[in-house]
């Protein structure tokens, strides 16, 4: 629940995050905020503050976007926004720690697998930071390819192998 408020130069909206929700947003990021009371007609807005630190109570950082001034606009409207943090927009890939070896100066190695010949392939691929989703993977790896996750330190390259898919 997403609540307007006034301000002297026009509207804000405050809406509280997860750290790592705010952890992810850049000043100026892009919002597209949906009203109920506008027939959920999208009103675009963009993050203006940032919270340095959590609430106490709440554990969440208190994020403002500046809305335009539509006269559609009353303080106290109810509504939901949809941010564009930095690192999506486009596709955002991750592999789990156990793929990735070799580690070294924002590099590593994985073993892609070809599900066409059941053969494994060593590529080289650029990282990011690891968070809880895995590793992010900055290039050298597309959306939909596949990689070993286990038993990488007794893979070769062009090792024919039994991929197993992800459990249903």
């Amino acid at each position: 629940m997403l609540v307007i408020g006034e301000e002297a130069s026009g509207y804000v909206l405050r809406i509280p995050l997860s750290d790592r929700d705010a952890a992810r947003l850049t000043l100026g990021a892009p919002a597209q905020i949906t009203l109920a009371a506008l027939n959920d007609g999208v009103i675009v807005g963009r993050v203006i503050e940032i919270a340095g630190r959590a609430d106490q109570a709440t554990g969440t950082f208190a994020v403002e976007i500046a809305l335009p001034d539509d006269k559609r606009l009353r303080s106290g409207q109810i509504g939901n926004a949809k941010i564009t943090a930095k690192g999506v927009g486009a596709t955002t890939l991750a592999v789990p720690p156990s793929a990735v070896f070799g580690p070294r100066a924002g590099e590593a190695l994985v073993y892609v697998v070809d599900l066409a010949t059941s053969r494994v392939h060593l590529r080289k691929i650029r990282i990011g930071e690891a968070n809880d989703e895995g590793i992010r993977v900055t290039g050298g790896l597309k959306p939909g390819e596949w990689v070993a996750l286990s038993r990488v330190d007794r893979l070769t390259d062009g090792m024919k192998i039994a991929p197993v898919g992800p459990a249903s």
